[in-house]
């Protein structure tokens, strides 16, 4: 199965993943194990670091925590 990823403006994916941080009132440690990455410092230096693009598994998890929050406000 191929791996699809969501491709953001540069600086939207790491607002993104913030904002949903914010709202999900977790610690990151936690944060990261319920969206399915393995630790928050893999969180931190590939996908907020914006050094790779977010599988759309772990934005599908992401937007769990972003379900009664109107997108355009964040991206």
């Amino acid at each position: 199965m191929t791996a699809y990823r969501a491709v953001f403006v540069k600086g939207k994916q790491k607002e993104f993943l913030t904002r949903a941080k914010e709202l999900s009132g977790l610690s990151w440690e936690r944060f990261s194990s319920d969206i399915g990455v393995s630790s928050y410092n893999v969180l931190r230096t590939t996908y907020l670091n914006e050094r790779n693009t977010l599988p759309i598994i772990v934005l599908d998890k992401v937007a769990h925590f972003l379900k009664d929050t109107t997108w355009s406000t964040i991206l």
